[in-house]
């Protein structure tokens, strides 16, 4: 299994456990497609420094982040139903109906149960599978940012 563009990021940035850089680093040894993957963010990489340097305007972060805070609160206080059923499928796929009852109560939000689903897999099937899950269950929808918050 191929590791994803944030694992490749974390990578370059030595972000990842010892253990972890090791697999990766094992994988790139034998696979192109990775190893020109990892290239091409190296090369985003130094193009973004190479800008940083460079005077810009300053932008005002308020209304982007009243915007993005205005979001996360109205996309936590939804039912999510289809980030709901996804997690719900997961678990079931992974371990039967009773854990995914269990884990899933009426009153439950729907990025609780994303962190429970993520939890219970990271702990029992590891990150890699944490990682594969997550894709699976927010391909397509709208909140792929919070990701980074429901992680275990």
């Amino acid at each position: 299994m191929h590791p994803r563009t944030a694992t490749l990021v974390s990578f370059s940035d030595a972000e990842l456990n010892p253990a972890r850089s090791r697999r990766i680093a094992r994988h790139l040894r034998q696979c192109p497609d990775c190893q020109a993957a990892l290239e091409r963010i190296s090369r985003e990489k130094r193009s973004l420094s190479a800008l940083a340097g460079r005077d810009r305007p300053a932008i005002d972060p308020q209304p982007s982040l009243a915007a993005v805070l205005a979001g996360m609160a109205r996309w936590r206080e939804s039912p999510a139903p289809e980030l709901r059923s996804r997690a719900r499928a997961q678990i079931e796929i992974y371990f039967g109906c009773g854990a995914a009852s269990f884990l899933e109560s009426p009153d439950i939000r729907a990025d609780e149960l994303l962190a429970r689903t993520l939890e219970l897999i990271s702990t029992f099937l590891g990150q890699e599978a944490v990682e594969a899950v997550t894709g699976e269950i927010l391909r397509g929808l709208d909140c792929a940012a919070l990701t980074a918050e429901v992680l275990p």
